[in-house]
């Protein structure tokens, strides 16, 4: 998954998701907003690399998403880090 921080520091917004990926299976969308991560706000990119890099490989995150104006919840498994393109 490749993300940049969202307007306002708020989330970091998603702007590419692998093809069967584990963002990809747990349907993260480009343009989804991360806003949290198991309870975490998420304040931009950096927020997001360092909450996550606190998580081990194969485990789950809960996820708190911005999509088109609507907050949804979505689990995704923490995959090996970084991801190549």
């Amino acid at each position: 998954m490749v993300h940049s921080s969202a307007k306002g520091n708020i989330g970091t917004e998603v702007l590419q998701v692998k093809e069967s990926s584990t963002a990809d299976t747990a349907e993260i969308k480009p343009n989804d907003i991360i806003l949290e991560m198991d309870g975490d706000k998420i304040t931009g990119y950096e927020a997001f690399e360092l909450t996550l890099n606190n998580r081990a490989v194969h485990s789950y995150v809960h996820l708190i998403i911005l999509r088109k104006n609507k907050r949804i919840s979505v689990n995704c498994m923490v995959d090996n880090y970084p991801e190549t393109y």
